[in-house]
Formats: C-alpha cells, sequence, structure tokens
C-alpha cells in the first residue's frame, strides 16, 4: 500500500481569495513503488504477492443465476 502526504499551507487562487489546505494522506491499495515501476520499464520482473491482483476489482453480478424467465 502506498501513502501520499499532503502539507498544511496557504494558497491565493486567482480571484485573490486566499484559502487554506488541510494536511492529509491518501491511500492506495495495491500501487506499485516507484523502485516497482522502474524495474518493469527496464525489462526486469516484479514479484507481487498482493491479494489484491488475484481477486476481481469488479463483480459482475449480472452473470448470477437469475432463475426462470
Amino acid at each position: 500500500m502506498k501513502t501520499f502526504f499532503e502539507k498544511e499551507g496557504t494558497y491565493v487562487n486567482f480571484k485573490g481569495v486566499e484559502q487554506k489546505v488541510k494536511r492529509g494522506s491518501t491511500m492506495v491499495v495495491g500501487a506499485l513503488s516507484l523502485v516497482d515501476i522502474s524495474t518493469l520499464l527496464s525489462g526486469g520482473e516484479v514479484t507481487v504477492n498482493n491479494p489484491f491482483y488475484t481477486t476481481p476489482v469488479k463483480t459482475n453480478y449480472f452473470v448470477g443465476q437469475r432463475g426462470t424467465l
């Protein structure tokens, strides 16, 4: 799981209104690290032992048993 943190701060938008930004974090499940990406781009292999990649992201409920018509 990769995490990105934002700093707390203030900025002024194009209308001149000052806006404050609170510190926060974003969790990205199943994301590759920069080292993994550079390894893949250089032709190497990356072993991923994460259940996120083995289970489908979406479940298609439409193809389930619908009974008689």
